[in-house]
């Protein structure tokens, strides 16, 4: 039998430092861009952009997407952890996956025309696709209020924190973000490739700070997360 074990403060590490190295990169680019006016070199700047998609940032944000949502399905799995409630636990799992699978191919984007058409959305809404997400996440908080406050106390901190990174990035900077795009329209300034490194550092600093919060929850009650590869059969 052989195990891959996990050790939630070492991965932390790893993806911030991740997470750092893509930051540099996308500054470097936007030096390249818009102060030298280099804004390809060799196809390097548009493959570290945090303002385009499907690219290295949207694959990093896609697994991490995908791991916390193999991590909600531990949880949910372990019904010491997730008590009488455990359904909701299920339920995140699926929504993270549908998430991930939103950040890769741009889902989102295709209900802001009609949105746009329907509501007329002008300003901090021009990126009306947030009034949909923004009411689902406020939906979903409320639900989960309830499992959050039976946490343990350092389990709700690390929880809040984390939703709250993401949702600052992904919705109220997206918003200001829109906003910005809506004024100066497809010709974007160094100001929006500010605002889109720090939007998605912040979602992407939730994305892992999320994945340790749920590492540690396994963790505190199984001593060790591990991976465990082996041909005999579990039953």
């Amino acid at each position: 039998m052989n195990a891959f074990v996990l050790n939630p403060a070492r991965v932390l590490k790893v993806l911030f430092l991740v997470l750092l190295i893509l930051v540099l990169a996308q500054v470097a680019g936007l030096v390249m861009k818009f102060v030298l006016d280099h804004g390809l070199v060799f196809g390097l700047v548009p493959l570290f952009d945090f303002n385009t998609e499907q690219n290295i940032p949207t694959l990093f944000n896609t697994l991490l997407f995908f791991c916390n949502a193999s991590l909600l399905w531990m949880i949910w799995k372990d019904r010491e952890i997730s008590h009488k409630h455990h359904w909701i636990w299920l339920f995140l799992s699926i929504v993270f996956l549908i998430l991930g699978a939103d950040e890769f191919c741009e889902l989102h984007e295709t209900l802001t025309a009609p949105f746009h058409s329907g509501l007329d959305t002008t300003g901090l809404l021009f990126y009306a696709w947030v009034i949909p997400y923004g009411i689902a996440a406020l939906l979903l908080a409320i639900f989960f209020l309830p499992v959050w406050w039976r946490l343990e106390p350092r389990t709700r901190l690390l929880l809040a924190v984390s939703a709250l990174l993401y949702i600052t990035g992904a919705i109220l900077l997206e918003m200001i973000g829109g906003k910005e795009f809506e004024q100066l329209g497809e010709e974007l300034d160094l100001k929006c490739g500010i605002l889109a490194t720090i939007e998605e550092s912040l979602e992407m600093a939730g994305l892992i700070l999320f994945t340790y919060t749920q590492m540690r929850m396994l963790v505190l009650k199984n001593e060790k997360v591990s991976i465990t590869i082996s041909d005999q059969d579990p039953g």
